[in-house]
């Protein structure tokens, strides 16, 4: 028996702080999911007949301004001296 999937994802906002919206269903076998990452969080979601599981992360980071003030980093392997 041949099962086709769906999947689909998006990437949208700025470059400092992207969405990612990626979901997935195999439509005859009743299956699906979703995972959303954000900046501040991460959840994803698995539905089957029999079962669904859902999960999520709280994430942190320092505040946007206070990393770019930091300036890039160096990795002291590439560096010259």
């Amino acid at each position: 028996m041949r099962r086709y999937t769906k999947v689909t994802a998006s990437i949208s906002g700025p470059h400092a702080a992207p969405v990612v919206d990626a979901s997935w269903a195999v439509t005859d076998a009743g299956l699906s999911g979703d995972v959303q990452i954000t900046r501040s969080r991460i959840s994803a979601q698995v539905r089957a007949p029999a079962l669904e599981l859902s999960g999520a992360a709280d994430t942190a980071y320092p505040p946007l301004e206070v990393a770019l003030a930091a300036g890039a980093y160096t990795c002291p392997l590439l560096s010259s001296t």
